[in-house]
C-alpha cells in the first residue's frame, strides 16, 4: 500500500482509531493460532493418553471379568453343596439315610465327581469336616491326619486347621497351598451357633487351563497379569522376571489406603526401568488383579501423537504468519466499510430481542423438561425399590448415576385419620411437596444426593446416597434420624398429621430392593409393635440371632432349601422347629424375631423369582396379609410350611415350561420396565440385547404375531388407560408419563389402538385396570 493512501485512511478514521484497531486485531490474529493450536495439542495429547490408559484398564477389567465368571462357577458349586443332604448330615456328625458315615462319604464322593466333570476348570473338590476330622474328595475319603503321610497331597493338615480358624460367615477366599502351589477356592458351607465352620469346601482350580483361558482374553503380549493377595501371587499370565521382584504387600497396601486412585496406574521402577501397575479388586475378599506394563509401551500412542501434533503446530503457525502478512498487504477499506456498518446498524437491539425470545422459550419449556425428568426418575425408582427392575435394565443411566456405592432407603407413611384423609383427597400433591421441600432443606448439607419416589397417596419413599467424602466410623443413619425427628415434630405440631417412618441401613446400590425391604420391615414392625414410637431403624428390629432356642439356621439356607430342595427336606426342617418349640419357652422378643425371620426370607425368595424367572409366586402371597403378624406362632408356622410346600410344586411346574417360553420374555420385561422412556424403540431394544433390528423384528413377530413397536405402543396405551381414570391428570401429563414426545402423537396412537380419543375415553364410566404381560405366542 502506498504511503499516500495510508495517510488518507488514517485521517478519515482517526476519531475511531481504526488504524490502531487494525494493528491490534492483526497482532491478535498472529497470536491466536499459537494459543488455539497449543491448547488443541495439549487436549489431544491428554485425550489420547486417557484413551491409552482406558484401553489398558479395559484389558485388565476384561481379564478380571473372566476371573469373576470362574469364581461365580465355584460359588455355584458351593451353593449346590449347601443343599446336599450328605453334606448337611456329615457336618453335624450324623448320617443321612444309610446309618453308616463311611457309606455317606462314599455317596458324597460320587456326587463330587459329577460336579467336577461339569466344570473343565475344576481339578478336584475337597470337603473337610472339622467335627470328625475327615476329608472327602472326588476320588476317595480319608482322615485328615493322613495328609502328612501322602506323597501327592495338595494341601497340608496345618493349612486345613488354619482355614477353620480364619474362615467366617460368607467369607470365600482364593488361596495357594504352600505345599505344591495348588490353587484353591475356599468357602465355609455350614456353621455352628458360634459361627465356626462345620464343613469347608475347597475347590482346586486347574492352574494351566485357567491361565490358558485368561490368555485368550488378552490382546497384548506386552502386559503381565497377576492375581494377588495382600501376601503373595496366586496366578500370573505373560509372566516374566518382573513378578519375582514384585512388592505385592506394598502395592496392595497402597491401593487399600488410596481407593480413589484405583482408576489410575501406579508408576514403579524395576531395575531402573519404569513400569505402570494397574489394580482392580476381585470378586473375592482380599484378592485383586494387577497388570504390569512398561511405561514406554503404555504411553507409546500418546508419544507418537504428541510428535505429530508438534509438527502440525509448527506448520499451522508458519501458515498463519504467511496469511497475516498476505492480508496486511491488502487495502483495508472494505474493513472500514464493515466497521461503519456495524457502528451505525441497530444490531444491539436486534440481538437483545433474539436473546429475549430464546430465553423466553427456554423458560417456558424448562418446567416441562424438569417435570418429564422427575417422572422418569420416579418411574425408575419405584421399579428399582420394588425389585422389578435391576440397574442393568435402566436405559437412561444419567438419570440415576450415583456418586457413591452405598444408599439408604426411608419410607414415610402418613397415618390415616379424619384429618389426613380429607387433606390427602384435596391437597395430596401439596402435602408431598411440603414433605419433600422441608426434608430436602434438612438433608442437603450432609446428603446432597437424594431422590424421592411416590408409591401411593400415603407413602413417600426417599433414596439417600452416601456422600462421596465420608468419615470412617460416622453413623450417617443417626444424622438422617435427627432430620426425620424434626420433620415428625413439625408435621405433628403444625398440621396434626401423624407420620410413621422406617429407615434401612446403608447398603450397596445393587441391593437397593433389599434396603427398601428393610425400611418396609421397620415400618411394618412399627405399625404392629411400635406402641408410642413413630420412627424405627431396621437394625433396631429383633433379628434372628436373638433366638437362642430354635435352630432356624440362616435365611440363605432356607432360601436355598426352597429353590433347590425337596418337599421332604422342608417337612423335616419344620418338624425340627415344631419339636423344639414344644420343649422351650420363647420370650416375646423371640417370637417377634421368628416372625420377621420368615417374613424377610419369604420376601427374598419372591424377589429372586421376580428377577430370575419374571413371575410372582402366588403360593407365597400370605406374607402380604395383615393378619400374618397377629396369629399365634404355631398357626403361623403351619401356614408357612404349607405355603413353602406349595411353592416348591409351583416353581417345579413353572421351570418345566420356562425354557420353552424363555425367548422374548426378557425383551417384553425390558419394554414393560422402560415404556415411559421416550427413546424406547426397536433400535434401542435391539442395541440393548445386542441383536440386529431386522432379526429382532422378524423373530419377535414370528413368535408373538406383532412387531416390537406395536408391543411398545400396546404397553404404553394400556398404562395410559389406567392413568386416564385419574380425573386429576391432563392428557398432556398422561402422554409424558407413558413415553410420548408430545400430546398430538399420543392422541394419534391412542385413537389408532383404542378407536377413540383420550379425552372421550377418560370421560367414560369404566376405565379397566392394566397389568402388562408378555404377548401370547
Amino acid at each position: 500500500m502506498s504511503k499516500k493512501n495510508f495517510k488518507i485512511l488514517n485521517h478519515h478514521y482517526r476519531n475511531h482509531s481504526l488504524i490502531y484497531q487494525w494493528i491490534i486485531s492483526y497482532a491478535i490474529v498472529l497470536i491466536m493460532p499459537l494459543f488455539v493450536l497449543s491448547f488443541y495439542c495439549i487436549r489431544t495429547y491428554q485425550t489420547v493418553r486417557d484413551f491409552s490408559v482406558s484401553n489398558q484398564r479395559l484389558m485388565l477389567e476384561n481379564v478380571k471379568e473372566q476371573l469373576d465368571y470362574i469364581f461365580y462357577d465355584s460359588i455355584n458349586i458351593t451353593n449346590n453343596l449347601l443343599g446336599n443332604p450328605y453334606v448337611n448330615s456329615l457336618s453335624y456328625g450324623k448320617t443321612y439315610q444309610t446309618g453308616n458315615p463311611s457309606l455317606d462319604r462314599h455317596y458324597l464322593t460320587s456326587e463330587l465327581s459329577l460336579l467336577r466333570t461339569s466344570n473343565q476348570l475344576v481339578r478336584d473338590i475337597i470337603i473337610y469336616f472339622p467335627s470328625t476330622d475327615y476329608i472327602v474328595t472326588c476320588d476317595s475319603t480319608y482322615p485328615a491326619s493322613l495328609l502328612s503321610h501322602m506323597s501327592k497331597r495338595t494341601i497340608n493338615y496345618e493349612e486345613l486347621r488354619s482355614l477353620c480358624s480364619s474362615l467366617q460367615v460368607n467369607n470365600s477366599l482364593c488361596i495357594q497351598s504352600g505345599h505344591n502351589s495348588a490353587l484353591f477356592f475356599v468357602s465355609p458351607l455350614l456353621l455352628n451357633v458360634n459361627q465356626a465352620p462345620l464343613s469347608i469346601a475347597l475347590i482346586q482350580l486347574d492352574r494351566e487351563k485357567l491361565q490358558e483361558r485368561l490368555q485368550n482374553s488378552i490382546y497384548s503380549n506386552n502386559t503381565s497379569f497377576a492375581l494377588i493377595t495382600p501376601q503373595t501371587i496366586l496366578l500370573s499370565v505373560n509372566t516374566d522376571a518382573l513378578l519375582d521382584e514384585l512388592p505385592v504387600s506394598q502395592i496392595y497396601k497402597y491401593y487399600e489406603q488410596h481407593p480413589s486412585t484405583i482408576s489410575n496406574g501406579l508408576e514403579y521402577h524395576f531395575s531402573n526401568q519404569p513400569y505402570i501397575i494397574n489394580f482392580c479388586p476381585s470378586l473375592l475378599e482380599n484378592t485383586a488383579l494387577i497388570s504390569i506394563t512398561g511405561k514406554d509401551f503404555y504411553y507409546a500412542a500418546p508419544y507418537r501423537i504428541l510428535a505429530v501434533l508438534i509438527l502440525s503446530l509448527i506448520f499451522c503457525l508458519s501458515a498463519g504468519i504467511g496469511i497475516v502478512f498476505y492480508f496486511s498487504s491488502k487495502n483495508y477499506r472494505p474493513i472500514a466499510r464493515i466497521m461503519h456498518y456495524v457502528d451505525n446498524a441497530d444490531t444491539k437491539h436486534a440481538k437483545n430481542n433474539e436473546y429475549q425470545l430464546i430465553e423466553k422459550y427456554i423458560r417456558e419449556n424448562q418446567n416441562e423438561l424438569e417435570h418429564q425428568r422427575n417422572i422418569l426418575i420416579n418411574n425408575y425408582l419405584s421399579k428399582i425399590l420394588k425389585g422389578d427392575l435391576p440397574f442393568a435394565q435402566i436405559s437412561v443411566q444419567s438419570s440415576l448415576r450415583f456418586s457413591s456405592d452405598f444408599s439408604c432407603v426411608v419410607i414415610i407413611q402418613i397415618q390415616k385419620n379424619s384429618v389426613t384423609e380429607d387433606f390427602i383427597s384435596s391437597q395430596g400433591q401439596l402435602l408431598h411437596f411440603i414433605l419433600q421441600n422441608i426434608l430436602s432443606e434438612m438433608l442437603m448439607p450432609t446428603f446432597p444426593e437424594h431422590y424421592y419416589c411416590t408409591l401411593s397417596h400415603h407413602d413417600l419413599s426417599l433414596l439417600i446416597n452416601l456422600p462421596t467424602t465420608t468419615e470412617e466410623g460416622t453413623d450417617y443413619v443417626s444424622y438422617i434420624l435427627i432430620s426425620l425427628e424434626k420433620l415428625y415434630a413439625f408435621f405433628s405440631s403444625n398440621y396434626n398429621i401423624p407420620l410413621h417412618i422406617g429407615i434401612s441401613n446403608f447398603n450397596k446400590n445393587e441391593y437397593i430392593p433389599d434396603s427398601w425391604t428393610q425400611a418396609n420391615s421397620a415400618l411394618e414392625y412399627l405399625n404392629l409393635f411400635g406402641g408410642q414410637e413413630n420412627i424405627k431403624r431396621f437394625d433396631e428390629i429383633p433379628s434372628t440371632p436373638v433366638i437362642t432356642n430354635l435352630s432356624l439356621n440362616t435365611g440363605n439356607y432356607v432360601q436355598e432349601l426352597l429353590l433347590s430342595g425337596t418337599s421332604e427336606q422342608v417337612n423335616k426342617y419344620f418338624i425340627t422347629i415344631n419339636s423344639e418349640i414344644k420343649n422351650c419357652n420363647l420370650s416375646t422378643t423371640d417370637i417377634k424375631s421368628c416372625f420377621y425371620f420368615f417374613y424377610l426370607t419369604t420376601v427374598q425368595v419372591i424377589r429372586f423369582c421376580q428377577l430370575h424367572y419374571h413371575f410372582t409366586p402366588a403360593s407365597l402371597s400370605f406374607i402380604t396379609s395383615s393378619s400374618y403378624f397377629l396369629q399365634p406362632l404355631n398357626t403361623a408356622l403351619d401356614r408357612i410350611s404349607t405355603s413353602y410346600l406349595n411353592f416348591i410344586e409351583e416353581l417345579t411346574a413353572f421351570r418345566s415350561n420356562y425354557e420353552q417360553e424363555r425367548w422374548g420374555m426378557d425383551i417384553c420385561k425390558y419394554i414393560e420396565n422402560n415404556y415411559f422412556d421416550t427413546e424406547l424403540n426397536l433400535n434401542s431394544v435391539s442395541s440393548y440385547f445386542s441383536l440386529s433390528p431386522s432379526y429382532l423384528s422378524k423373530k419377535f413377530k414370528d413368535k408373538y404375531g406383532k412387531s416390537v413397536n406395536d408391543y411398545i405402543y400396546e404397553v404404553r396405551i394400556g398404562h395410559a388407560k389406567k392413568l386416564l381414570s385419574d380425573a386429576h391428570l391432563k392428557v398432556s401429563e398422561v402422554a409424558q408419563m407413558t413415553g410420548f414426545l408430545d400430546s398430538s402423537a399420543f392422541i394419534r396412537v391412542f385413537k389408532k389402538y383404542v378407536g377413540t380419543t383420550p379425552s372421550r375415553y377418560s370421560s367414560s364410566e369404566t376405565s379397566p385396570e392394566f397389568t402388562p404381560s408378555p404377548p401370547q405366542p
